[in-house]
């Protein structure tokens, strides 16, 4: 199956939604998004040009504050950016699985194939051609995403309508605990992920060595955060021996530490120096928010 280039993450994109989690906001002005890249030697044209891909394909959502424009990110974006972040739990296992069946005939493959390959982006994956399962209930998640890819396959234009029509949800109930894992071993391919995420830590151990500047810093976060952002999410009870949530923790910790140490308190200055800077909205554990957990007031940073 070709990948769709909306769901690559390409370096331009990481780039714009790396200064979220710098930031740890949750809406930016334009300019200071414009601001911080450019700490990394990234012209303002490339970042307005960035701005409006994803805004276009709806990974971005822009609202206008005066002549400013504000924007979030969408919760597709939003999921793995808690992965990056340390934020993300894995999922329990309740004893049955989350299920798609998706039922678009041979003649409408690229239809077909754009719905599943939506749908491992939304956390599902493929049991079976037509079979897919998760731990969560994506269904929605799905429904969203899938209305620019609608769009493009000259399908329906209303997603959530498509449920019922294109793919039933269900429940797979396995037979024993030992059937649930088999499932998740051939629908997530663990074998492979044991490698993934080897690789990631490596990869990671290579990039704080070789951090010797904001530019460099982010060229080895991107490098692990392309990897880490598209890790699923697994129960640990059903992927004895991987324990993957805690290994991709700790890398990303580990890079989130070292840029705490290096760089955010100048980061943050830029950020906080822009006359838009009112306009920022920051998550409430953010160190440099001023006050109580909660307040979206800027601070000085740290």
């Amino acid at each position: 199956m070709a990948e769709l280039p909306r769901y690559r993450l390409t370096r331009g994109s990481f780039d714009i939604v790396s200064v979220f989690g710098s930031l740890r906001a949750a809406s930016l002005p334009g300019p200071v998004i414009t601001a911080v890249l450019g700490m990394r030697g990234i012209k303002p044209s490339a970042v307005r040009n960035q701005v409006t891909r994803l805004t276009q394909r709806g990974l971005m959502h822009r609202e206008k504050a005066g002549t400013a424009s504000v924007y979030t990110l969408d919760e597709s974006l939003q999921r793995g950016f808690s992965t990056l972040s340390g934020d993300a739990d894995a999922p329990a296992f309740t004893g049955a699985f989350h299920g798609l069946i998706v039922a678009v005939p041979e003649s409408r493959r690229s239809l077909r194939d754009r719905i599943v390959y939506a749908a491992q982006f939304s956390g599902y994956r493929q049991l079976r051609p037509g079979v897919l399962i998760g731990f969560e209930d994506a269904a929605g998640t799905l429904a969203a995403t899938l209305v620019t890819e609608f769009e493009e396959a000259g399908g329906i234009r209303d997603a959530h309508g498509a449920e019922g029509v294109l793919w039933e949800r269900c429940t797979l109930v396995p037979a024993d605990r030992e059937q649930a894992r088999r499932w998740t071993e051939i629908a997530f391919d663990v074998r492979g992920l044991h490698e993934e995420v080897r690789a990631l830590e490596q990869i990671a151990a290579r990039s704080t060595e070789q951090s010797v500047d904001l530019a460099t810093y982010y060229d080895g976060f991107y490098e692990t955060s392309k990897r880490a952002m598209f890790l699923p999410s697994l129960p640990d009870e059903l992927t004895p021996g991987l324990d993957a949530g805690r290994r991709v923790a700790a890398v990303m910790t580990s890079l989130v530490d070292l840029y705490a140490q290096k760089f955010a308190a100048e980061v943050v200055g830029t950020a906080l120096s822009q006359p838009t800077s009112r306009l920022i909205r920051f998550l409430p554990d953010a160190p440099w928010v001023e006050g109580t957990a909660g307040t979206t007031t800027a601070g000085s940073p740290p």
